[in-house]
């Protein structure tokens, strides 16, 4: 029997719902179509998923460092960007892109220390403006109002810095350098002969940050815990914190063992430093692997499937924090973004190469 669901809202005192279980409605969805590899297209990879506001689908390709267009049928519009230095061009990609509801698109290249935006109209993708920043991104946003928001995870070699959103505006200005400051990724650190941190390397069991943004808001969950904030973009307002009491799933010794020794012997260096990374592996098994904002205003929490398991489960609240549906995921593969009652799925083919499956959800 699950404990309770505690649900904080900000200037109002605390409220405590009690659930004899996590048990709701639960969902059920159908296959539409997929998109996958054919004699107009080529899919490298599928790293993230965006419904564009006259509902065509953007996909963003990091092998092949493009945006592909897709009507909201599935057919092949057109591709783009182009690799290179130039205004607009772009070299490596980070995994996401921000787009607002007017159709400006947001994009971090890696190589090139630089935001690039763009607008998106009639299908098309216009280069508006380059933005070269001082920080390194992991994750963008761009805000209604053009504000621009950016995940920054702390640096290695320095443990006191935090993760954090920064907010600069549309030149890159920043305007709160830690606008939300959240727990640093866990993560086990390789040093060199000098004692210095050399390389860091997180598993599956490390509690990381998940989260996405959607118009003004950030939801934010920690994979170590079943719960999720949502946090006002503009103010660093805690809007809703939701905590599900779970029991901790211990982690053997032996899967312990086995992940540092892979490393170890993988890098061929550590080897001095087994046994305490062996004693840095987390105790317990993370209890949620991903993290999707619905923009119908529903949070969607991946529960950590059992050991061996074909199936997880999806724990679907409302932006109060209320339990209000669940959803089993029979299908192998990543849900990359729940919109207008669809769900966009990578998967793979009896191949092995990349698929976009689209789900109509039924309930």
């Amino acid at each position: 029997m699950f404990g309770c669901i505690i649900l904080l809202l900000s200037n109002c005192s605390a409220e405590v719902n009690p659930y004899d279980s996590l048990e709701a409605p639960e969902l059920e969805t159908k296959l539409l179509f997929e998109i996958h590899d054919r004699d107009d297209i080529m899919l490298g990879a599928i790293n993230d998923v965006y419904i564009l506001p006259d509902n065509a689908i953007a996909v963003l390709d990091l092998t092949r460092v493009r945006i592909h267009l897709f009507s909201p049928e599935g057919t092949y519009i057109r591709t783009f960007l182009e690799e290179g230095r130039g205004p607009g061009e772009v070299q490596r990609l980070i995994g996401n892109l921000g787009v607002t509801s007017d159709g400006k698109v947001l994009l971090y290249d890696q190589s090139l220390r630089r935001g690039s935006i763009y607008q998106y109209e009639n299908q098309s993708l216009s280069h508006i403006d380059d933005i070269d920043l001082d920080f390194f991104p992991s994750r963008v946003h761009i805000l209604p109002d053009d504000k621009l928001a950016f995940h920054v995870t702390g640096a290695i070699r320095d443990e006191q810095e935090p993760d954090r959103i920064i907010i600069t505006d549309s030149t890159g200005t920043i305007l709160n350098e830690a606008l939300f400051d959240m727990d640093r990724n866990e993560q086990l650190v390789i040093l060199s002969d000098e004692g210095a941190p050399f390389i860091s390397i997180a598993s599956q069991y490390h509690s990381q940050n998940a989260l996405k943004f959607s118009e003004n808001k950030l939801l934010y969950a920690r994979t170590g815990h079943l719960g999720f904030k949502i946090i006002d973009l503009q103010t660093g307002t805690v809007t809703t914190d939701t905590s599900i009491e779970q029991p901790d799933i211990p982690l053997p010794d032996e899967q312990r063992r086995e992940f540092v020794n892979d490393i170890v012997d993988q890098l061929g260096m550590g080897d001095s430093q087994r046994a305490r990374l062996i004693s840095e592996m987390p105790d317990a098994r993370m209890k949620i692997n991903a993290v999707i904002y619905d923009k119908s205003g529903f949070i969607w929490l991946q529960q950590t499937a059992e050991e061996d398991s074909e199936t997880s489960k999806w724990l679907i609240f409302d932006e109060s924090g209320e339990l209000k549906h669940t959803f089993i995921q029979s299908f192998t593969g990543r849900i990359m973004a729940v919109e207008n009652g669809k769900i966009y799925a990578r998967t793979n083919s009896d191949d092995e190469l990349p698929v976009l499956s689209v789900f109509e959800i039924d309930g």
